[in-house]
């Protein structure tokens, strides 16, 4: 079969970004993975380094794991916390997992009348085989109340 050339970035049979064999695409990996957000929130009972580190990395394991993430396939993450949170930044705690090469960012939660107090959300974004139907979000302790809608929840 001959070999199709195209630009990189042209969609051809569905390819986004690579050269092909054929028109179909078969065994692309630009057409089998894609970068999907996976949320996630948690709670602290109180503003300390050790709860935070705890929670966060916790969390996030929790996030990677039932999603079936590696480490290489995290993309960024982005993290607020509520105004009551001091102690340290979440992306610092989560710097304790050995993510020194993945882009965090942090931001301060809408201070929301009757909002969740200590609360750090989270949005990973990941490269995965899997479709948006079968990403998991994660909510662990008070945070479950949060989108019982879309959410699983642990700890």
């Amino acid at each position: 079969m001959a070999r199709t050339r195209r630009r990189r970035g042209a969609s051809v049979g569905g390819c986004r970004g690579c050269w092909t064999t054929n028109e179909t695409s078969l065994g692309c990996p630009a057409v089998s993975r894609s970068v999907r957000a996976i949320r996630g929130a948690t709670t602290l009972d109180s503003d300390t380094r050790e709860q935070m580190i705890e929670r966060v990395t916790t969390l996030l394991a929790d996030m990677f794991g039932r999603n079936h993430v590696d480490l290489d396939d995290v993309v960024s993450i982005f993290f607020t916390a509520t105004d009551d949170l001091h102690c340290m930044f979440p992306a610092e705690a989560a710097r304790t997992m050995g993510l020194a090469d993945i882009p965090l960012m942090c931001a301060r939660e809408l201070a929301i009348t009757g909002g969740m107090p200590r609360c750090v959300r989270v949005m990973a974004y990941v490269e995965t085989h899997h479709p948006r139907a079968a990403v998991e979000h994660i909510y662990h302790g008070e945070a479950r109340t949060l989108r019982p809608d879309i959410g699983s929840s642990s700890p």
